[in-house]
């Protein structure tokens, strides 16, 4: 996919909206190849909202509008509390559209809500028993809801073979004391898939919570290698080290340049101490602003 095919789509979808300008599943479908032209180029962004925005106050019956505007508003506005209620209508719409599910448990999450995340997500597993990705969901809420040990056994219901079940298993063991437990299921994670930054950030912490600090920050060094300065690396080198003012200038950077990996600062036990701090309520004001 290229920035030009992107926009020979939407020219498609513009001359379907100049012929029906209230065809909502149009200026849905608009809003999303705008939404993927904005990886390459992202004055495309607005354009994305807006008219993801059209869609649903054409026909907020029409899932994929409603879909569209919650995804806009949890990616791109940071309305976290909006896209909650976007996905949760979805869900009601068409309960068998199984990524909404996921999404939902993210923005509830966010936005304060992590049980009724639990409570969906467990539905979300009752129509998709065998999705992985709702099986790490739903771990995860255990995760920010502090229940490690349930945590845990979801993690060993899931595949040996999945790069998520080591790191799932990974950030259990690492709350519940076992470092070494958690390095290995880290490692294995990297294993399955080497370029997942999700293992990385998680083996990053560890080495500097466990005083591998020469290990913790080559590693840093390396992921920021080509990638820019991934300020979220170098909060999770300095919350592991117990130095919540300096990570705090790398989460305060990294809001500036809407990082998305930014918000879940809110509710990650790795960054506990960091939201003790009084400086943390500035973070939190921008993030419940919407950035």
């Amino acid at each position: 996919m290229t920035l030009d095919s992107l926009i020979a789509a939407s020219r498609l979808f513009e001359a379907s909206i100049a012929a029906a300008p209230r065809r909502s599943s149009a200026w849905a479908g608009l809003a999303r190849t705008y939404q993927l032209a904005s990886d390459f180029d992202r004055r495309y962004a607005q354009r994305a909202r807006d008219s993801a925005a059209r869609a649903v106050a054409l026909d907020a019956r029409n899932p994929e509008s409603v879909y569209m505007d919650g995804y806009m508003r949890f990616f791109e506005a940071w309305d976290f509390a909006g896209a909650e209620r976007s996905f949760r209508q979805v869900i009601a719409l068409n309960p068998r559209w199984e990524v909404v599910y996921r999404l939902y448990a993210d923005a509830a999450t966010l936005s304060g809500k992590v049980s009724e995340a639990s409570a969906v997500l467990a539905a979300g597993r009752r129509l998709f028993p065998g999705s992985v990705s709702l099986q790490a969901a739903e771990a995860m809420a255990e995760y920010h809801q502090g229940h490690f040990d349930r945590m845990l056994a979801l993690a060993k219901q899931m595949p040996e073979t999945v790069d998520l079940t080591h790191w799932v298993r990974g950030l259990a063991l690492e709350q519940a004391g076992d470092k070494p437990g958690a390095r290995g299921a880290f490692n294995r994670c990297l294993g399955i898939a080497q370029s997942s930054l999700r293992c990385a950030f998680a083996l990053l912490h560890l080495d500097a919570s466990s005083r591998r600090v020469a290990e913790a920050e080559a590693r840093a060094a390396r992921l920021a290698d080509g990638r820019g300065e991934l300020c979220v690396a170098k909060a999770f080198l300095h919350a592991g080290l117990g130095d919540p003012a300096r990570a705090l200038d790398w989460i305060e950077r990294g809001l500036a340049q809407h990082d998305f990996s930014v918000p879940w600062v809110l509710v990650d036990p790795r960054f506990a101490a960091v939201r003790n701090t009084v400086r943390f309520k500035g973070v939190q004001q921008q993030l419940s602003n919407g950035n």
